[in-house]
């Protein structure tokens, strides 16, 4: 066996990343390399530092992501666009290129699990590339796809087109930002979907995180139950991006229905807000995501988390960072707590109640079991003790935000 394949070889044997064989690779070759995933986002290179004279390869390696020109030719290779040769699912065949380029460059697309993956380049540049750096850049392709495919952070989508789920791989990988390129792509690749997008991530528990068999039944259930394409693994993670022409669609029956889902299976579900754009994906995932963390400081034990219901939490949390939370409290609600728990009154129940039933007398006392006069005398005497204006937005602000931070830092209310 060649001496270089057998380096590979033990490389692979040791786990070796997409990175080392493409370094490996460019120190045999000699001349630069370059991966871009089945939607033509840039993934990784070797040996790309000296290029000085090939706009295309530039180009990837500033913006991180084909041009449209570039990607108009490959999409049209099929319809015999000069300089192109169509691509077959074989990794055994070594494809030419030379439209739009200074030099040419070799490509074979990278097949994992009968699946294609991405495309590995071999650009002509510092030599010719001869039969045998052919072979050999053969031999590196099947190894690069089976580091590439089990690699951990991957995303394990499910589309029924490989270029669909590549591109969404590369939204959340963040292989591809540009929002004029992303909108290009949801046009070239007629992913149509409906005004109003969330994101939901449903997050497993311990006990299910290594079963790979339950996940992929949970995944089917879920992904079936909303009757959605786009449901991926990301992250020890299920996301899914929910379309629907309803910019609140998560009515009580489908919260409902989560809820009856997270009993079953031990899972919980975080739903990000509403977006209008593909390329705001990534955001709204990490604000889905976000909310596990919310609810775990905050010791929320809600399974179906709603990213608009905690906004406020969040802040909170967020200032807890850089101050100390008990600073948010209103001066009055400070001393409405210590007088409480002195005299063992419930005078800032009694507030907080009100407050929350919109100032509604009747509605406060059955909340809280009490005679309606012996409420009013309540209020009364609250007025007396902080002098609130219950009529100002402000200060109905300061104490739901009191009230909030009370909650957070687990003080008895």
């Amino acid at each position: 066996m060649d001496k270089n394949i057998e380096i590979l070889f033990d490389l692979i044997a040791k786990g070796a990343s997409v990175d080392t064989l493409l370094n490996e690779g460019f120190r045999v070759l000699g001349n630069p390399l370059l991966i871009l995933d089945i939607s033509l986002a840039f993934v990784t290179h070797a040996g790309n530092d000296v290029i000085t004279d090939e706009p295309v390869w530039e180009w990837i390696l500033e913006k991180g992501y084909v041009t449209e020109e570039y990607v108009k030719s490959v999409m049209g290779a099929e319809q015999g666009n000069e300089g192109y040769t169509p691509f077959t699912t074989s990794m055994t065949e070594v494809i030419w290129q030379n439209a739009l380029l200074h030099h040419r460059q070799a490509v074979i697309r990278l097949i994992n699990n009968g699946e294609p993956v991405a495309y590995l380049k071999l650009l002509e540049y510092n030599k010719p590339i001869t039969k045998e750096d052919e072979k050999y850049f053969i031999m590196l392709g099947r190894f690069v796809a089976i580091a590439f495919g089990s690699h951990e952070n991957a995303p394990k989508l499910h589309f029924k087109e490989p270029v669909i789920e590549s591109f969404f791989a590369s939204l959340l990988t963040r292989r591809l930002t540009d929002e004029e390129t992303i909108t290009q792509r949801q046009l070239s690749f007629n992913i149509v979907l409906d005004k109003y997008l969330h994101v939901i991530c449903v997050e497993f528990s311990p006990t299910i995180i290594n079963n790979s068999d339950k996940i992929f039944h949970i995944k089917n259930r879920i992904k079936n139950y909303f009757n959605k394409d786009v449901a991926m693994l990301y992250e020890n993670r299920l996301v899914i991006l929910y379309d629907s022409f309803e910019e609140d669609p998560f009515d009580e029956n489908m919260l409902a229905r989560l809820e009856e889902f997270s009993a079953t299976y031990g899972i919980r579900f975080g739903i990000s807000m509403s977006f209008d754009k593909l390329y705001k994906f990534y955001e709204y995932y990490n604000q889905a995501a976000e909310t596990f963390n919310i609810a775990n400081k905050s010791l929320d034990k809600n399974s179906v988390l709603r990213y608009e219901k905690l906004i406020v939490t969040h802040m909170i949390l967020e200032f807890q960072e850089h101050g100390k939370l008990m600073n948010l409290v209103h001066p009055k609600i400070r001393k409405l707590a210590e007088s409480d728990n002195k005299k063992d009154s419930l005078l800032l129940q009694t507030l907080f109640a009100y407050i929350n039933c919109s100032q509604d007398i009747t509605t406060a006392s059955a909340l809280l079991n009490v005679h309606y006069n012996t409420l009013k005398y309540r209020l009364k005497k609250l007025e007396q003790i902080t002098g609130f204006d219950f009529t100002k937005p402000d200060v109905l602000f300061s104490i739901l935000l009191s009230e909030r931070v009370l909650k957070i830092i687990n003080l008895p209310l």
